[in-house]
Protein backbone atom coordinates (compact mmCIF):
# COMPACT_ATOMS: atom_id res chain seq x y z
CA UNK A 1 0.00 0.00 0.00
CA UNK A 2 1.23 3.47 -0.89
CA UNK A 3 1.78 6.05 1.71
CA UNK A 4 -0.21 9.28 1.20
CA UNK A 5 1.78 12.35 0.38
CA UNK A 6 2.04 14.81 3.26
CA UNK A 7 0.18 17.52 1.37
CA UNK A 8 -2.95 15.35 1.47
CA UNK A 9 -2.44 14.16 5.00
CA UNK A 10 -4.62 15.38 7.82
CA UNK A 11 -1.97 14.46 10.32
CA UNK A 12 0.66 16.98 9.30
CA UNK A 13 2.95 18.12 12.01
CA UNK A 14 2.53 21.84 11.45
CA UNK A 15 -0.65 23.81 11.13
CA UNK A 16 -1.37 26.67 8.67
CA UNK A 17 -0.32 27.32 5.12
CA UNK A 18 3.10 27.35 3.60
CA UNK A 19 5.02 30.66 3.83
CA UNK A 20 5.47 30.60 0.04
CA UNK A 21 1.71 30.29 -0.53
CA UNK A 22 1.03 33.03 2.03
CA UNK A 23 3.49 35.35 0.27
CA UNK A 24 1.86 34.73 -3.12
CA UNK A 25 -1.62 35.40 -1.69
CA UNK A 26 -0.42 38.66 -0.09
CA UNK A 27 1.20 39.83 -3.35
CA UNK A 28 -1.97 39.11 -5.35
CA UNK A 29 -4.11 40.92 -2.76
CA UNK A 30 -1.76 43.95 -2.76
CA UNK A 31 -1.84 44.17 -6.57
CA UNK A 32 -5.65 43.92 -6.63
CA UNK A 33 -5.97 46.61 -3.97
CA UNK A 34 -3.51 48.85 -5.81
CA UNK A 35 -5.45 48.51 -9.07
CA UNK A 36 -8.71 49.30 -7.29
CA UNK A 37 -7.29 52.45 -5.68
CA UNK A 38 -5.72 53.56 -8.98
CA UNK A 39 -8.97 53.14 -10.91
CA UNK A 40 -10.96 55.04 -8.28
CA UNK A 41 -8.40 57.85 -8.09
CA UNK A 42 -8.23 58.06 -11.89
CA UNK A 43 -11.99 58.42 -12.20
CA UNK A 44 -12.06 61.01 -9.45
CA UNK A 45 -9.32 63.12 -11.02
CA UNK A 46 -11.10 63.11 -14.38
CA UNK A 47 -14.32 64.40 -12.85
CA UNK A 48 -12.53 67.01 -10.71
CA UNK A 49 -10.17 68.14 -13.46
CA UNK A 50 -12.82 69.81 -15.58
CA UNK A 51 -11.19 71.44 -18.58
CA UNK A 52 -11.78 75.14 -19.08
CA UNK A 53 -12.99 76.18 -22.49
CA UNK A 54 -15.70 76.93 -25.00
CA UNK A 55 -18.28 74.43 -26.22
CA UNK A 56 -19.80 75.37 -29.57
CA UNK A 57 -23.57 74.91 -29.45
CA UNK A 58 -24.42 76.13 -32.96
CA UNK A 59 -22.51 77.49 -35.95
CA UNK A 60 -24.11 78.75 -39.16
CA UNK A 61 -23.00 80.56 -42.29
CA UNK A 62 -25.64 81.69 -44.78
CA UNK A 63 -24.88 82.92 -48.30
CA UNK A 64 -27.11 85.65 -49.72
CA UNK A 65 -27.22 85.43 -53.54
CA UNK A 66 -28.66 88.95 -53.87
CA UNK A 67 -25.65 90.77 -52.40
CA UNK A 68 -23.21 87.83 -52.82
CA UNK A 69 -22.10 87.92 -49.19
CA UNK A 70 -22.06 85.42 -46.33
CA UNK A 71 -23.22 86.09 -42.77
CA UNK A 72 -21.82 84.00 -39.90
CA UNK A 73 -23.27 83.20 -36.47
CA UNK A 74 -21.62 81.06 -33.76
CA UNK A 75 -23.22 80.27 -30.37
CA UNK A 76 -20.94 78.93 -27.66
CA UNK A 77 -20.99 78.13 -23.94
CA UNK A 78 -18.49 78.25 -21.07
CA UNK A 79 -18.08 74.58 -20.09
CA UNK A 80 -15.46 75.20 -17.41
CA UNK A 81 -15.71 76.02 -13.73
CA UNK A 82 -14.18 79.52 -13.95
CA UNK A 83 -15.35 82.72 -15.68
CA UNK A 84 -13.98 83.43 -19.17
CA UNK A 85 -13.19 87.10 -19.83
CA UNK A 86 -11.98 89.19 -22.79
CA UNK A 87 -13.88 87.02 -25.27
CA UNK A 88 -13.35 87.79 -28.95
CA UNK A 89 -14.20 86.00 -32.17
CA UNK A 90 -12.69 86.42 -35.61
CA UNK A 91 -12.82 84.85 -39.04
CA UNK A 92 -9.38 83.56 -40.02
CA UNK A 93 -10.16 81.88 -43.36
CA UNK A 94 -10.92 82.23 -46.33
CA UNK A 95 -10.89 85.94 -45.55
CA UNK A 96 -10.40 87.84 -42.32
CA UNK A 97 -12.96 89.66 -40.25
CA UNK A 98 -14.29 90.12 -36.76
CA UNK A 99 -17.51 88.95 -35.19
CA UNK A 100 -19.51 90.94 -32.68
CA UNK A 101 -19.67 88.99 -29.40
CA UNK A 102 -22.86 89.32 -27.35
CA UNK A 103 -21.09 89.11 -23.99
CA UNK A 104 -17.33 89.44 -23.46
CA UNK A 105 -17.50 87.68 -20.08
CA UNK A 106 -19.09 84.27 -19.54
CA UNK A 107 -19.73 82.74 -16.15
CA UNK A 108 -19.61 78.92 -15.92
CA UNK A 109 -22.57 77.46 -17.82
CA UNK A 110 -23.49 80.71 -19.60
CA UNK A 111 -23.75 80.99 -23.38
CA UNK A 112 -23.46 83.82 -25.90
CA UNK A 113 -23.38 84.35 -29.66
CA UNK A 114 -20.96 85.96 -32.05
CA UNK A 115 -22.20 87.28 -35.40
CA UNK A 116 -20.75 89.20 -38.32
CA UNK A 117 -21.56 92.90 -38.11
CA UNK A 118 -21.22 93.16 -41.88
CA UNK A 119 -21.41 90.02 -44.00
CA UNK A 120 -18.23 88.89 -45.77
CA UNK A 121 -17.49 88.25 -49.42
CA UNK A 122 -15.28 85.50 -50.92
CA UNK A 123 -17.23 82.72 -49.17
CA UNK A 124 -19.64 81.13 -51.67
CA UNK A 125 -21.90 78.16 -50.84
CA UNK A 126 -19.92 74.96 -50.34
CA UNK A 127 -16.91 76.72 -48.84
CA UNK A 128 -15.91 76.54 -45.19
CA UNK A 129 -15.38 79.56 -42.95
CA UNK A 130 -12.95 79.09 -40.07
CA UNK A 131 -13.77 81.05 -36.91
CA UNK A 132 -11.45 81.40 -33.91
CA UNK A 133 -12.94 82.15 -30.48
CA UNK A 134 -10.52 83.39 -27.82
CA UNK A 135 -10.77 84.32 -24.17
CA UNK A 136 -8.92 84.47 -20.87
CA UNK A 137 -9.36 82.25 -17.80
CA UNK A 138 -7.39 83.71 -14.91
CA UNK A 139 -4.01 84.40 -16.52
CA UNK A 140 -4.30 81.72 -19.22
CA UNK A 141 -5.44 82.29 -22.79
CA UNK A 142 -7.86 79.76 -24.28
CA UNK A 143 -8.89 79.34 -27.89
CA UNK A 144 -11.28 77.25 -29.97
CA UNK A 145 -11.37 76.88 -33.75
CA UNK A 146 -14.72 76.22 -35.47
CA UNK A 147 -15.24 75.18 -39.09
CA UNK A 148 -18.54 76.56 -40.39
CA UNK A 149 -19.82 75.28 -43.76
CA UNK A 150 -21.52 77.89 -45.93
CA UNK A 151 -25.03 76.97 -47.06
Amino acid sequence: MQKNHTIFSFNRGRAGISPVIATIVLIVAAIALGLLVASLAGGLSISLGRQEGFHVIDAKAYYSPTDKKTCVSVTFKNMGSSPITSISAKIISPTSGTLQVGSTTLQPGEATSATTSSCISNAPPGSVIIVQIEGTVGTSKISTIVQVPVV
